[in-house]
């Protein structure tokens, strides 16, 4: 759904509220007014505006006036109108209608009919999930063999004999026990795998891991000198008269406000001293820094290290192709090499 942006014209709280909860959950902008020449003044100056909620008729608000006015600039089809008629007003719908609304809605109404009537969808969160690129020239089946455990056979025949070509898309799992992405076979065949020219390589995707143990590792800003996630930003004080800065803790002494450097005693904030931002300190080590650093902790090994240290892993997805001889009865292979085409046996792969 396009994202819209929604003219509210309305004073009663409570249908207001529910237009509002409504338009949040489906992520569309919205601006509120109250009054009918409030509302004349955001279409003025606001052309963002995709769709305009008004009520017929309050206190302030003169729906079917501010329609018309509308229509005076922008169309049914350029700036949709749905009008809020209530129950007692019912008999006066056709009004709005005629006054150039796309739609009436009888108030008390539900969410999902505001909905239906706006054409808004609510969906689930959105998750990007990035293309499989190929690593191999002119073979399209890399891109089309994304699903897992997807598989695919051809059978031909090839001197009386009939084969099945089998396709397999093999493709790395993360391992909760040893934390790390796996093939789910055994080291040497994997190697085997990614040697054989036949078997066709994809690039799913590219991580960072443990540089010691290639296990996958969490994220988050520490201490850049012992890597603990206690590093927190401290307040630093400045002492006009001597022009000290120093830690905040370093000027409270025996429950009074005192410089460390002059022994002034007494201090006023504002008159003889100003609290600023200052950098991190870590809890653990002492050690200061002025902007914490994106720290690894490995899931494996307990490794702790700077992010920009990582390793970088790329995950590939692998098409593997296995032949086999398929066993027919002879009428049945009469029939097939008459229907297919032979080709020239292939290399078994494994």
């Amino acid at each position: 759904m396009k994202t819209k942006t929604v003219l509210i014209v309305e004073e009663d709280r409570q249908t207001l509220g529910l237009i509002q909860d409504t338009l949040d959950e489906a992520r569309a902008r919205y601006h509120i007014c109250a009054s009918t020449q409030d509302g004349w003044d955001a279409i003025r100056t606001n052309p963002a505006i995709t769709n305009v909620i008004v009520r017929m008729n309050s206190s302030a608000i003169d729906g079917c006036e501010l329609t018309r006015r509308i229509r005076t600039v922008r169309s049914a089809e350029q700036l949709p109108i749905l009008m809020i008629v209530g129950e007692e007003q019912l008999e006066f719908a056709g009004n709005a209608l005629e006054s150039g609304a796309n739609d009436v809605l009888i108030d008390p109404f539900e969410a999902r009919e505001l909905r239906m009537r706006m054409n808004i969808h609510v969906g689930g969160p959105r998750h990007r999930v990035d293309m499989p690129h190929a690593l191999e020239n002119g073979k399209s089946e890399a891109t089309d063999a994304v699903a897992e455990n997807a598989q695919a056979s051809v059978t031909y025949a090839d001197d009386g004999v009939v084969y099945e070509r089998v396709s397999n898309f093999v493709a790395p799992t993360f391992d909760p026990v040893s934390m790390r992405f796996t093939y789910g076979a055994s080291e040497d065949q994997v190697a085997a795998w990614k040697s054989d020219e036949s078997v066709t390589k994809v690039a799913l995707d590219q991580i960072m891991v443990c540089p010691c143990c290639s296990a996958i590792p969490t994220f988050r800003l520490g201490c850049g000198c012992c890597g603990s996630a206690w590093a927190k930003r401290e307040s630093l004080v400045h002492h006009y008269a001597c022009a000290h800065i120093g830690a905040e803790s370093e000027f409270h002494q025996d429950g009074d406000i005192s410089c460390p450097k002059c022994r002034q005693k007494g201090l006023v904030a504002g008159s003889d001293f100003e609290v600023v931002p200052g950098g991190f300190a870590c809890s653990d080590c002492g050690s200061r820094t002025s902007e914490p650093q994106l720290i690894g902790h490995c899931l494996s090994c307990q490794h702790r290290f700077p992010a920009h240290e990582a390793a970088v892993m790329q995950l590939t997805g692998l098409h593997v192709h296995r032949i086999q001889e398929v066993k027919v009865e002879s009428s049945e292979r009469t029939a097939t090499r008459q229907s297919v085409r032979p080709k020239s046996r292939e290399t078994v792969n494994s």
